[in-house]
Parts: structure tokens; sequence; C-alpha cells
């Protein structure tokens, strides 16, 4: 099939119109629903069967491309802004969710962009610049996949200068956003009045499953103030650590022009001694915190991800209901019927890939949460190794402050003394708040669960095999 000379128009459609196909490992597509058909502009004869890159709008450089297919390639779902080009020649913007499947297939939703500020970076910054690279190499000589591999350089470089170590994290970023936003906008999860109580139950199993990731969303936002918490607590206490050097630095000097003093900050030197081994449990609580911080927004993009697709179900579960109820009614011409029903076949097949796409990214969830366990209890016990340290020094500065309440120091000596009772009691203040956060670590993921995802999932999907 021709592709359509670009004719400058433009189109756009609403929040709650989101596009849905299925294709092969080749990126054939095998399913598309309503909103793709119209909105793209072919007749679903056109489409079914049809490449993928039938859209593919000339803007779009092809590093995006290189970029998409080598994480799909590795096994995990793929997020990005894409500019497509209709079968009339007009273009509309998505922001596009691709996501493996288990026999090597592909089940793409796209929304409507709705975060304007990396929307317009993506398309009148990014892209383009990418584009002009790979035009150069092009001209060059360069094959288009060398073209395209180079250009999936050029992105990141962008996306690095932008403060992203990787593609990877900017889509953990830019998915969960979008998914929000676009909830935000959105009339909310359908409400279908199924014809049967087997669809009934279909219905209800859709919304326990949206429900229940609500669950999810909302630990992962506890887990992100809490990270916050312990980093700043941490940072806290490094600079209190740091600022007890400098007054052991200071008071080695002031012992040498003042050695009556010796005596009277003798006490102290052995928590002196001690705060520097707990900076190394700090760097330590720093790194588990970042690297809880990669996972959490792991999770996040896997939990937006599956809301989107638990969406998308509800419709399908709507096309199947007004098809039952058009054919009990038998009010519809012989024709009309068979499209009806092929678009219930249609539906049936697209919450069977869905399904697929859930219960892996359940998977992916409950493995981040696992993970999320593992490095809260690191933190965990690197604060139980401060506190362990800290606690003798600690008593022995707080003996010595009150041993030195009243003495007659000198304005040097008594100016170090003040720098080291702030220190002492900045030292008290962060450790006391690390341990109550310790409680709240010690709860990281255990509440979370999902037996009640999984059998929603599976009565959907036990359904859908029923009708096959």
């Amino acid at each position: 099939m021709p592709r359509p000379t670009p004719t400058g128009g433009f189109h756009t459609f609403t929040a709650d119109q989101i596009f849905f196909s299925t294709t092969d490992d080749k990126g054939v597509i095998r399913e598309a629903n309503q909103t793709f058909v119209d909105l793209a502009h072919y007749s679903p004869d056109e489409l079914l069967g049809a490449a993928h890159n039938i859209i593919r709008h000339p803007s779009m450089p092809r590093g995006a491309f290189y970029a998409m297919w080598s994480t799909l390639q590795a096994g995990k779902p793929f997020a990005a802004y894409v500019r497509n080009l209709a079968g009339n020649g007009s273009a509309y913007d998505v922001f596009a969710t691709v996501t493996p499947l288990p026999d090597g297939g592909y089940l793409s939703v796209r929304t409507k962009p709705l975060n304007k500020d990396v929307h317009d970076l993506a398309h009148n910054q990014i892209y383009p610049t990418t584009l002009a690279a790979e035009h150069i190499l092009r001209e060059n000589g360069h094959k288009a996949a060398e073209a395209a591999e180079k250009g999936a350089e050029n992105l990141l470089t962008q996306l690095e200068e932008l403060n992203f170590d990787s593609y990877e994290q900017f889509q953990n970023v830019i998915l969960p956003d979008e998914i929000l936003r676009r909830e935000n906008a959105s009339e909310g999860l359908l409400s279908v009045e199924p014809t049967s109580p087997e669809l009934a139950k279909i219905s209800q199993a859709v919304h326990s499953i949206f429900r229940g990731l609500d669950q999810w969303m909302t630990e992962q936002a506890s887990l992100e103030q809490l990270s916050q918490a312990i980093r700043r607590c941490s940072t806290r206490l490094r600079a209190n650590l740091e600022s007890a050097h400098d007054v052991s630095r200071s008071l080695d000097t002031l012992k040498s022009a003042h050695p009556e003093l010796v005596g009277i900050f003798a006490p102290i030197g052995v928590w002196l001694q001690m705060s520097g081994i707990v900076s190394q449990y700090t760097d330590k609580i720093v790194a588990t915190i970042e690297s809880l911080d990669r996972s959490n927004a792991e999770t996040r993009a896997s939990v937006a991800l599956a809301r989107l697709h638990t969406t998308v179900m509800i419709s399908f579960i709507g096309e199947i209901s007004d098809t039952e109820h058009a054919q009990a009614t038998q009010a519809i011409q012989t024709t009309e019927a068979a499209q009806t029903t092929k678009a219930a076949q249609h539906a049936k097949a697209a919450l069977k890939a869905l399904c697929q796409a859930l219960i892996q990214g359940i998977s992916a969830m409950e493995e981040q949460n696992r993970s999320h366990q593992s490095q809260a209890s690191n933190a965990g016990g690197a604060i139980d190794s401060i506190v362990s340290i800290m606690e003798i020094p600690q008593a022995l500065a707080r003996d010595w402050q009150d041993s030195i309440k009243g003495a007659q120091l000198d304005p040097e000596a008594q100016a170090l003394a003040e720098s080291m009772r702030s220190s002492i009691e900045g030292t008290d203040a962060a450790i006391a708040e690390l341990q109550e956060l310790k409680d709240r670590v010690a709860r990281v993921g255990a509440n979370l669960s999902t037996r009640d995802l999984r059998d929603s999932v599976d009565t959907i999907a036990s359904w859908v095999s029923e009708q096959d």
C-alpha cells in the first residue's frame, strides 16, 4: 500500500479516545480498535495485516524506533511521544506505549499527549536534531540501519544533557506522568452495563484490578516520600559529622597553643574517632536510597502501564456487551449482525492480549517489590550500624557537655565547645530521626499483594478462553 503524502494538516482527539492494536513479532497488525481505525483514517481491512509502520510520519527519526526495538527485544515495555501519519495525509500526535507479549507479538496503546512541555521538547527540539543528524549520515553514505543506530545514540546524548542517565530512566518519569494526566483529564473508568451476569462478573473483575492498582500507586508515593526523608536525614547527619571533623582540626591547633586544655577536651576524642567510621554507613544509606529510587521509578511505570491496560479493557467489555444486547434483541440486519459479531471477536482477542500484558506487568511489580524490600533491609541495617556505633560515643559526648557547664574557658575554647555542642546535638537529632524512619523502612512493601490482582485477571482470562 503506498504511503500518503503529508498534507500539513493536523488532527487531535480527546483523553478518552485510546488507540489499541496488537502486532506479530514483525510488527504486522493483528488487532485494532475502532478509535485506531477512525483516527488513522484507514479502513479495518487496510489496517489489519499491514505493517504498523504504515502510519509512520517522516518527521520521526529512525533512532526513536531503533530505541524502541532495542527495549522491546530486551523484554521491556517502551513508551515515547510519536507523530503518526493518517491515511488522508494529516498528522496526529500520540503518547505511545508498547508491551512485549508472551507469543512474541506486541501490544500497543496510544493516548493523547498531555504533558505539553515534554511533548513540545520532543517534537520541536530532540527529534528534529536527531533527524538532521541521521540525514547527514545518509548523505555521507551510511546505511539506514547505521543511521538509525547513531540516531538512537544522538537521542540518548540529548537526554543525558537533560540529566537522564538512560532512555529507560526518561520513560519511567514520563509514563506515570502521562497516565496520571490522562486519568485526571478523563471522564473516569467507564461504567459498563453488561447484559448478562457473566459479563457483569467480568466488568467487576476489571474494576477490582483498577482499585487494587490504586493501593500500589499509593505505596509508591509513600516510598518516594520515605526515601526523600532518609536522604535529607542522612545529609544532615553527614553535615554534622563533617562539622565535627572541622572541630577536630581546630581542637588540635588549640591544644598545641594551650596544653592545659588537653584534659578538658580529652573525653570527646572517642566521639570524633567514631564519627569518621559512621560516614561510611551514611554513604551506604545514600547509595541504597539511590537504588531504591530507581526501583521505585520502575514500579511506578509498571503500575501506570497496568492502569492504562485496565482502562482499555473496560472499553472492550462494552463492545462485547453491546454485541450480546444486539443478538438478544435480534433488532439488527444480517450484515450488521455479522459485523457486530466480528467486532466482538476482535474485542475478545484484545482482552486476551491485555490479560497477558497485565500478568507480565504484575510479575514485574512483584519482582520490583521484592527488590524494594531487599534495598530497604540494607538501609535498615546501615541505620542499625550507625545507632550501634554512635551509642557510646554520643553518651560520652553528652556527659562531656554536662561536665563543662559553668567551666571558665577562654573565648577561643568556648567557641570550640559551642561548635562541639552543636555537632553533638545535631547528630543526636539525626540519629533519632533515622531510628523513627527505620520503623517505616521495615514496613516497605509488607502490605502489598498481587493475589487479588492475579485472581481478577485470571477470571477475565478464563472467561475469554471459554468464548473461543
